[in-house]
């Protein structure tokens, strides 16, 4: 009898400890912060990640409770075959950090070593930063920029932050794949995506180094516990799983995604038709944190090009001179000789960086290597101390640009068609008049330009480009490998604003290449333009268009010009004309700016823009 009283009592103590433990658990299984562990976005009911193995609830994608009582339960399991890695403890760290930050344990957690994640992390993991590479026009997969997460473990003053960890993300996609279906399919979500580790010095290599992309590299200003709290959960999302768009689920997404976790508000909506790496820096220096601002410091890690280029600026013309004989012939005459041995040494340096950049691009190139070994031999004919110090000049920061979504309304009078009223809308990126901070100067690359014109009694699609690349491709230096050709491609629908034509409702392809030099502030092009497209009333379709152009910057004052000779080459009966145009920027902020155009074909055009970035 007294066994059944003592049975009863300690049933009914149970029930409303039972029940105060759910309640923890309810409460903590909807805060933000494991929301954010899981990749439970606010507008969906179910996780980003798209991988079982991620989970540990068979409902975890969908039940965020589920999957913390499971986690629970799997942290507190002893130890299975001998092999701690493969316990919960070590697969799951920050989800650790977060069950005993919440007291959350019902039981005392066996003593696990996590051999795999502490090699992983660095025994004391200083900071951490994201990474940004600058846009590489030369691969689809890179036009907008790279983005990656870094550990910084600093163990010793010895260690070479190259040997740190860092997290990439990004589409798997097959060796050789064609740059046309890459484009497609990563529009239409054709690729598996996940995240990947590796040195440091790989991501080094292959962008700074072989693409020739400078580095941007912002640490993070986090108390230690958000810090720790970052680095566990980007050791876990090394299993996790994604399908890739190339416009939205990308590595700008995911990884803002990430650093969630550790801000009080989300860095990107997941409504957000279009993301870029560069938007998430811009966000990034606008969030407050304890401390101040969430990025503690910015550190750029030039591309071997754009360090050969410093260095050749810095020679006087003397120098520069006998760089441009030695790179013609490899041999050392009496003016190299007749330097002193600072000089010399300055002429060395930069040949060796001349070369090596050069054969990063491709290291087939035997006279090359040869020219390389030389150059290597004349330096260490040189003394080993007073190296040369060279000048660095202070870089406009990458966040510090326009937004790249853009919306304009310009007002216009044609000298046929009269007043009109237009408005764009541009989810991405830059034309030749933005700002040049955070991507390649000279460049322009859009998608999805769409301008409607407003006149007294209709609305006309006045054009519509899916994608817009063009780059003048500038040597800095005028050497031999220092640039190529200028080049643009274009794609899209549009109207000639500036026929007399009924109909030039137009669907086009259009290319071109030539060469471009820079003097100064202002850089000289030309080219050669040829265009297919829909035929219009005149029946035009096949157009050779040679071209002339130049674009002057001098603070933030900025204009474009260009004149070309559109020429009908399938027809017999060749209508042409001179085509020139002109547009000037002249007010220009990170969120606005204010442009003056005028263009001037069968008609003349004079119109007053005005930007908003956002």
């Amino acid at each position: 009898m007294f066994k059944s009283f003592l049975l009863i009592v300690s049933f009914s103590l149970t029930l409303p400890v039972n029940a105060l433990i759910l309640n923890l658990e309810k409460d903590a299984s909807q805060t933000r912060e494991w929301l954010k562990l899981l990749h439970f976005s606010s507008e969906s009911k179910r996780s980003e990640i798209e991988n079982d193995n991620f989970f540990l609830s068979s409902h975890g994608h969908l039940n965020p409770l589920a999957e913390l009582q499971t986690t629970i339960n799997a942290l507190s399991a002893p130890i299975v075959d001998n092999n701690p890695n493969t316990h919960a403890q070590c697969l799951y760290p920050a989800r650790l950090l977060f069950i005993k930050k919440h007291n959350l344990l019902n039981n005392k957690l066996p003593q696990v070593t996590c051999d795999n994640y502490i090699e992983w992390r660095g025994k004391s993991a200083e900071s951490v930063s994201i990474i940004y590479a600058d846009g590489y026009l030369g691969n689809p997969a890179s036009f907008y920029g790279h983005i990656l997460f870094k550990v910084d473990s600093g163990e010793n003053e010895f260690t070479s932050e190259l040997l740190n960890n860092s997290l990439n993300f990004g589409a798997e996609v097959p060796d050789n794949e064609n740059p046309v279906a890459y484009i497609l399919k990563g529009l239409v979500g054709g690729y598996h995506a996940k995240y990947t580790s590796n040195h440091f010095y790989r991501y080094n290599i292959n962008y700074s180094e072989v693409e020739l992309r400078d580095l941007w590299q912002y640490e993070l200003n986090l108390s230690s516990s958000k810090k720790d709290l970052l680095i566990a959960h980007a050791w876990e999302l090394l299993s996790s799983g994604y399908t890739y768009f190339f416009t939205n689920r990308n590595c700008a997404y995911h990884i803002a995604k990430m650093l969630e976790l550790v801000t009080e508000k989300d860095l990107i909506s997941p409504a957000e038709p279009f993301v870029l790496p560069i938007t998430v820096f811009n966000r990034l220096s606008r969030v407050p944190e304890e401390n101040g601002s969430l990025i503690k410091s910015i550190t750029r890690t030039e591309s071997r090009q754009n360090r050969f280029r410093r260095k050749y600026a810095q020679l006087d013309s003397n120098q520069q001179n006998i760089v441009e004989d030695l790179i013609a012939t490899g041999k050392y005459t009496s003016r190299y000789d007749q330097l002193n041995e600072s000089k010399k040494k300055q002429i060395s340096e930069v040949m060796i960086d001349y070369y090596e950049f050069r054969l990063r691009q491709d290291d087939s190139q035997t006279k090359l290597k040869k020219h390389k070994h030389t150059a290597l031999l004349e330096r260490l004919k040189l003394s080993t101390g007073n190296n040369p110090k060279w000048k660095t000049t202070k870089p406009t920061m990458p966040h510090t640009g326009q937004n790249p979504s853009l919306i304009r309304t310009s007002m216009q009078h044609n000298s046929l068609t009269g007043n009109s009223l237009t408005v764009q809308t541009r989810p991405a990126y830059f034309d030749f008049l933005s700002t040049d901070a955070g991507h390649l100067p000279f460049s322009q690359l859009s998608m999805l330009d769409l301008s409607l014109r407003f006149t007294k009694d209709k609305i006309k699609i006045e054009k519509f480009n899916l994608l817009n690349i063009e780059t003048l491709n500038i040597s800095a230096t005028g050497l031999p490998g220092d640039a190529g050709m200028a080049w643009k491609f274009k794609i899209g629908n549009e109207r000639d604003v500036l026929t007399d034509s009924i109909v030039s409702n137009e669907y086009f392809v259009e290319g071109a290449v030539g060469k471009a030099q820079q003097y100064g502030n202002l850089a000289l092009y030309t080219m050669l333009e040829a265009r297919w497209q829909s035929p219009n009333d005149r029946s035009e379709q096949i157009m050779l268009s040679p071209k002339i152009g130049f674009i002057y910057a001098k603070g933030g004052w900025k204009i474009h010009c260009h004149t070309s000779y559109p020429v009908q080459v399938d027809q017999s009966a060749m209508r042409t004309k001179l085509k020139s145009a002109c547009s000037q920027r002249l007010i220009a902020d990170d969120w606005y700016d204010v442009r003056v155009n005028f263009q001037k074909h069968f008609s003349s055009e004079l119109s007053i823009a005005f930007s908003y970035y956002l």
